[in-house]
This record gives structure tokens, sequence and C-alpha cells, in this order.
């Protein structure tokens, strides 16, 4: 046989049918949790991030602004990650 026409390597040596040829994948609830509390997090910081950038191009000086975050109260916070949790999944309820 040629280089090329080599047979194939067994990569798993018969796993596959020990597991009944079905391939699994499981996912930690634990981990998918934090995952996407993380992203929520980072989704949260990068909206205030633009948002402040466009309140300072938009905003004169004189404004008052929040800038101890006296108006985002944790229940305006939960209904922000609530929003983006229905954004990113796209529940029709969002839209109406």
């Amino acid at each position: 046989k040629k280089k090329a026409e080599k047979d194939p390597i067994e990569l798993f040596d018969g796993e596959e049918e020990e597991a009944g040829g079905e391939d699994k994948l499981e996912i930690s609830e634990k981990y998918a949790k934090k995952y996407n509390q993380r992203k929520d997090r980072e989704e949260l910081t990068k909206a205030r991030r633009i948002l402040a950038e466009e309140d300072d191009d938009s905003y004169s000086e004189t404004d008052s602004e929040d800038e101890q975050g006296a108006l985002l109260t944790d229940k305006v916070e939960d209904q922000i990650f609530n929003t983006l949790k229905r954004i990113r999944n796209k529940d029709p309820k969002i839209y109406d």
C-alpha cells in the first residue's frame, strides 16, 4: 500500500461498542450557570461602557448624573439581566 492508503487508526479502541454506539455530551449545570452569570456581567459592563460613552457625548457637564449608581438598584439590575437573557434566547415575550 502507498502511504496515503494506510488503514485508519482506531482512536477509541472499541469504546464505541461498549457505550452502545451512542455519543453523549454531559453539561455541568453548575458550570453552565456560572458561565451564564459571567457572560451576563460582561454584557452589562459592556452596555454600561457604551451608555457612558454615549452620555459623555450627549450631556453637558451641567446635567446631573447618577455617579454613585443610586438609580441602579438590585431590582433594576435583575430586570436588565432578565431582559438580556430573553434577548439572547429570542424569547417572543420580549418583542410584545
